[in-house]
């Protein structure tokens, strides 16, 4: 009975937190290891960029098999390594205690994320070439008249939102695969069945996330204004820069957080007390 009482406090919670305000908390509690993901990632992109341009291309034009092995090799790496940020993240928003060793502790479920991101990959491929003949067929030949105009880019986005969101429903399963050591297929479908009734969630914390990207990719921009207004002010130009690199790992962090806590939010949601 206590454990049911328990239950319905932790709902009652999330239900009374905004999705941004408990993403933003989670943040707080996990941006060092958040962004310690992100400098393992960076060194292992540079680490596989070298090796593979260095040691194959230089010394084995010919061989495919030895990159593909390359490939592959670096491809765990960085799954186990994004894995781990996605549970670091989820355990941010629970208020669980998380850790750099985190990061590596998946190494036993990062094949099923490579599994599960070779088969998103490939669905959204499948959803962007749908996309592609619906833009070209009815954007073309029925609204051409409108191209460039505003009218016509909101056209576009509300002919193409449900396929995009298809393609959204899949997103959520590296968070099953960390939290719940789902399978590839299975937390591919469980992403996909969990998020049926919570369309309106699932849009706004994606929205938020793209809503984040976008302000983080105008930095740059304006550090390019800055530094064709002021071109012999070095420092200031370094501060921007400076500035854009921070900005991006703080924005990769949130992102991951909002998406996590909007994964809490629908297994609190669609879970029985029992099962708390």
């Amino acid at each position: 009975m206590d454990e049911n009482k328990n239950s319905r406090r932790i709902i009652s919670y999330w239900k009374s937190q905004s999705l941004f305000r408990s993403a933003w908390n989670a943040f707080r509690r996990t941006w060092p290891q958040l962004i310690a993901g992100q400098i393992v990632l960076a060194i292992i992109f540079f680490a596989g960029g070298v090796t593979g341009y260095f040691f194959f291309f230089k010394f084995f034009p010919s061989k495919i098999a030895p990159l593909v092995f390359l490939g592959l090799f670096f491809l765990f790496f960085l799954s186990l390594i994004f894995l781990g940020m996605s549970k670091i993240a989820v355990k941010g928003v629970v208020e669980m205690k998380a850790s750099i060793g985190d990061l590596f502790g998946g190494w036993r479920d990062a094949w099923k994320y490579m599994t599960a991101l070779l088969v998103y990959t490939v669905i959204s491929v499948v959803i962007n070439f749908v996309i592609s003949l619906v833009i070209f067929f009815f954007g073309r030949f029925v609204l051409g008249f409108m191209l460039g105009t505003a009218s016509w880019w909101i056209f576009i986005f509300i002919l193409t939102w449900p396929f995009l969101y298809q393609l959204i429903r899949f997103g959520f399963f590296p968070y099953f695969i960390a939290d719940q050591g789902m399978g590839p297929f299975e937390a591919l479908k469980a992403s996909y069945a969990g998020t049926a009734d919570y369309k309106w969630a699932v849009t706004i914390s994606w929205l938020m996330v793209l809503g984040i990207s976008l302000a983080n990719g105008l930095i740059p921009v304006v550090g390019s204004f800055a530094s064709a207004f002021f071109p012999h002010a070095v420092p200031a130009r370094i501060s921007i820069h400076f500035v854009s690199v921070v900005c991006s790992f703080v924005a990769v962090a949130l992102s991951n957080t909002i998406l996590a806590r909007t994964y809490v939010s629908l297994m609190l949601d669609s879970r029985p007390v029992e099962d708390l």
